[in-house]
């Protein structure tokens, strides 16, 4: 009994972060492609972009809570990269990091940008 729950809660939890790199139109339930693939990858490499400049994924996510406008919903809870793409943006700066096209930081945000600048 205890092997089936261990294994609900590693797929309960394997969801949560799958849902957590979702691009905004996979959200909306808009065909998915390579673009999508992109938002993904952009996400994990922010979260690497994150641990290089010496901070946590904690640090990260506290940013973001604090700077979110409006009601809190499940997907703030979740921490949803989509529903902060402002917040994105001003962490990159705080990190210290010039979000130049010839960049890292700038590659990331071009990533986690609109579909149309992503590939």
């Amino acid at each position: 009994m205890s092997h089936v729950l261990d294994v609900d809660l590693r797929l309960r939890h394997a969801l949560t972060l799958s849902f957590r790199y979702r691009a905004p139109e996979v959200d909306k339930e808009d065909k998915r492609n390579q673009s999508s693939d992109v938002w993904s990858l952009g996400c994990v490499f922010l979260e690497m972009l994150t641990v290089i400049a010496d901070k946590s994924i904690a640090d990260m996510t506290r940013f973001f809570r604090n700077n979110k406008k409006g009601n809190t919903t499940l997907a703030d809870e979740l921490i949803l990269f989509h529903t902060y793409s402002e917040s994105i943006q001003q962490w990159v700066a705080k990190l210290g990091f010039t979000p130049d096209d010839g960049t890292p930081a700038g590659c990331i945000l071009k990533m986690v940008g609109s579909p149309l600048s992503r590939i």
